[in-house]
């Protein structure tokens, strides 16, 4: 119950703290950039939106880590995090060839969702739900 508790208090404060921060990055960041390293430093509107949804994505997944981490249940992080980082690399190949920067990106988010947010998060069910604890720990 503790664990569940505190796992869904951290996922809410962190999620609204980053969502906030990155709808304002979305919203303002070009002019951001632009003031702070010239017109040739902003990146599209489209790209910067991309960035924001990954920070998000990155932060939830960490989230995960977190939990996975602190009940001992890292194999599958491990794993997932090896897939996704060859995956990562031949995906982010393939679309930085069809539409240029954005696909290192989009590259990393599609692996990411498939091979460490999707696997981690089925683990964390598991988890919350009751299963799977260490016996040091229950």
């Amino acid at each position: 119950t503790w664990i569940r508790k505190t796992y869904r208090r951290v996922m809410q404060g962190s999620m609204l703290a980053v969502g906030v921060a990155a709808i304002l990055i979305g919203l303002f960041g070009r002019f951001v950039i632009r003031v702070w390293a010239g017109p040739p430093a902003v990146p599209g509107a489209l790209l910067l939106w991309l960035m924001s949804f990954w920070v998000i994505l990155l932060s939830y997944t960490v989230n995960q880590a977190m939990l996975l981490a602190a009940t001992q249940r890292i194999q599958l992080q491990s794993l997932s995090s090896a897939v996704s980082a060859v995956v990562t690399l031949g995906l982010s190949i393939f679309l930085v060839q069809r539409i240029g920067t954005m696909g290192v990106l989009l590259g990393t988010m599609i692996s990411y969702i498939l091979f460490v947010w999707a696997p981690q998060g089925y683990e964390v069910r598991r988890i919350l739900r009751g299963n799977y604890l260490p016996a040091a720990l229950c």
